[in-house]
């Protein structure tokens, strides 16, 4: 519980900082990834779809440090995009996508309910829309 304390203070900083120091705001979010089961961001990156879902139900990873990853990747979209330097949105939008279902899924197992899901997929879907042509 408290990783994801710390990983929402993060997520709370980056925020507050993307628009005036969008690379210090990367960084950050490269750092909240030491925090997490993934252990780097290099390492969350360097999953496919399937391996990162497989990575996530071996390691049980809970639901609530779910959520703050994906918000961490919505904001690392939103700032890429902003830069206009894009590199990797679509991979990072295809992974924010499968963190919104299976966090979903996961919550509906434990009987939990959150308006974020519709509020991360509906950002994620202003964010492909905004997305270069591939």
């Amino acid at each position: 519980m408290e990783i994801v304390e710390e990983l929402g203070r993060i997520l709370r900083t980056i925020i507050m900082m993307k628009k005036s120091n969008p690379s210090k705001a990367l960084e950050e979010i490269r750092t909240a990834f030491k925090g997490t089961k993934f252990k780097d961001k290099d390492t969350f990156d360097s999953f496919s779809p399937d391996e990162l879902a497989t990575c996530i139900e071996e390691n049980k990873i809970d639901y609530r440090s779910l959520d703050v990853i994906t918000d961490l990747l919505l904001e690392e979209i939103e700032i890429k995009l902003d830069s206009a330097a894009p590199d990797n949105v679509a991979m990072l939008a295809e992974k924010a996508a499968l963190l919104i279902d299976i966090t979903d899924q996961k919550e509906k197992a434990l009987k939990v309910f959150s308006f974020n899901r519709d509020v991360q997929r509906e950002r994620l879907k202003e964010l492909q829309a905004r997305m270069p042509p591939q």
